[in-house]
């Protein structure tokens, strides 16, 4: 007997505004920010890959928006790239509302 899906519970209005949960507006910036800072200092995916210690493959979904950074993939970035805590998002931040 094959189980049946639940449907899925509507998200009350106001609380995320954007269609798919997982890609959220800011997802777009921070891959934008990272491909910035990786070709600025004229590293590969592949370079980017072994200092982050990262799969090229999911450098390359992050950077065309298609993941949502965790936080240990955040700070894997931020100390690859010389940021401090916290950085990676403020600079996507500030490229989406500067955008916007």
């Amino acid at each position: 007997m094959k189980n049946k899906r639940m449907p899925k519970a509507p998200v009350p209005k106001g609380l995320i505004w954007w269609k798919d949960e997982k890609r959220h507006p800011l997802n777009r910036h921070v891959g934008r920010v990272v491909y910035r800072l990786r070709t600025r200092r004229g590293w590969s995916l592949q370079d980017l890959a072994e200092a982050a210690s990262l799969g090229k493959s999911y450098l390359c979904e992050l950077e065309a928006g298609h993941h949502s950074p965790t936080l240990e993939v955040q700070l894997r970035l931020e100390t690859a790239f010389g940021l401090v805590r916290g950085g990676l998002l403020r600079l996507a931040h500030y490229a989406m509302r500067r955008l916007a």
